[in-house]
């Protein structure tokens, strides 16, 4: 879904989505890159949009090993490289770790958006297992769903149940510690987002390859409110490095 298919592609990134997002929100990327030679693959996760049929994932170990299984044909083709926003980040640096223990080539670069290093333990309190009301509660806290979404009864029964398995999905993670990667690992963060400085540097220590910390305008949902920020940067990494 929404994936671009080049005739000669150098480079194919794999897109993973924020919680409760799905593949449609880089609808924009495959045709914003295709000039690049990059071909753009929007990761849709079970429970959402298209695959709204299926159980959401809420074990991220089980679900990296799935999504290895689906693509690990694909990533000894040509070079390839993975974006992952919030959750997102979580989910492409897991799956690099498990490509690389299954002996398959690391990727061209990981970018980590909007997330701490995801071996350091969280600073408040889980929000996956609040009651209802508490949980939406938080999520207007967070920005970023849309007001009217709260005035829809209907769409928020739909939409709470996903958001509270994504949020499972990385707050109830166990980091296993291992060999870093060696691969390139540049990591942004918005200027405005309650991210800190010192959690996104702390990715440093799971690389041995290049990396960089580089920060955009914008809050936690850059990625949609400055979208042509985001791919500028995106493009950046991968054709001039």
């Amino acid at each position: 879904m929404f994936a671009t298919s080049l005739p000669a592609p150098r480079l194919r990134l794999l897109c993973f989505p924020f919680a409760g997002g799905g593949a449609s929100a880089y609808r924009a990327w495959g045709a914003a890159l295709e000039a690049d030679g990059i071909e753009v693959w929007p990761v849709q996760l079970p429970g959402r949009e298209n695959r709204m049929g299926e159980p959401a994932a809420d074990d991220l170990t089980a679900l990296v090993r799935r999504l290895a299984d689906e693509f690990g044909d694909d990533l000894v083709r040509l070079p390839y490289a993975f974006f992952g926003h919030s959750m997102g980040a979580c989910v492409a640096y897991e799956l690099a770790r498990e490509i690389r223990r299954r002996g398959l080539p690391e990727p061209a670069r990981v970018i980590a958006s909007a997330h701490r290093a995801p071996h350091w333990p969280a600073l408040g309190p889980t929000c996956h297992d609040l009651p209802r009301d508490e949980f939406v509660a938080r999520l207007r806290e967070y920005g970023g769903t849309p007001e009217e979404v709260f005035a829809m009864p209907d769409l928020l029964d739909l939409l709470v149940p996903l958001l509270q398995k994504d949020f499972a999905l990385f707050e109830r993670h166990r980091w296993s510690a291992g060999e870093p990667l060696d691969c390139p690992l540049t990591v942004l963060g918005a200027l405005e987002d309650t991210v800190s400085a010192q959690e996104l540097a702390g990715w440093e220590e799971l690389t041995t390859g290049p990396f960089e910390v580089r920060m955009v305008r914008g809050d936690h949902f850059y990625l949609l409110d400055a979208q042509e920020q985001a791919i500028r940067t995106v493009r950046e990494l991968l054709v001039t490095r």
